[in-house]
């Protein structure tokens, strides 16, 4: 069996999902939040650090958000919205509420769903047998 790994991706660019839209989910989620770190950021979305600092550094460059200080790990710098910030992630939640992990682009649900497809597997009889003798002793005897 051949599993093809898919990298998760590095840049904004390769998520294929518009920048503007990231920037807003990021703007929401920190209004709504009030404030927090870049990595809890990341994790709210879906997305990776250094993601999230690409965003972070957009919407700064835009002062729509700001670090306020350290968090209590004295690591991990606090994001928040600026006033101009707030009143643009007022005037998004007007238009939608949504603020949850960010989707995929249509591309990238397409391709992750095909390699997972197992229309080319080629299945022997010898994996059959290896499959059940692997279950025959993972199950607990009792």
């Amino acid at each position: 069996m051949v599993i093809r790994m898919i990298p998760a991706p590095r840049s904004i660019e390769e998520l294929g999902v518009r920048k503007n839209f990231l920037e807003d989910r990021a703007l929401k989620t920190l209004y709504l939040a009030g404030e927090m770190p870049l990595d809890e950021l990341a994790g709210h979305m879906g997305l990776s650090l250094g993601i999230v600092s690409e965003l972070s550094q957009r919407l700064r460059k835009e002062q729509l958000c700001d670090a306020i200080g350290l968090d209590s790990s004295g690591v991990n710098l606090r994001f928040t919205t600026t006033s101009a910030g707030k009143s643009r992630a007022l005037e998004l939640l007007a238009q939608s509420q949504y603020a949850g992990p960010t989707p995929v682009s249509l591309h990238d649900y397409v391709s992750r769903t095909k390699a997972q497809s197992v229309c080319d597997m080629k299945i022997t009889p010898g994996d059959i047998s290896r499959a059940f003798e692997e279950t025959w002793y993972s199950v607990p005897r009792r």
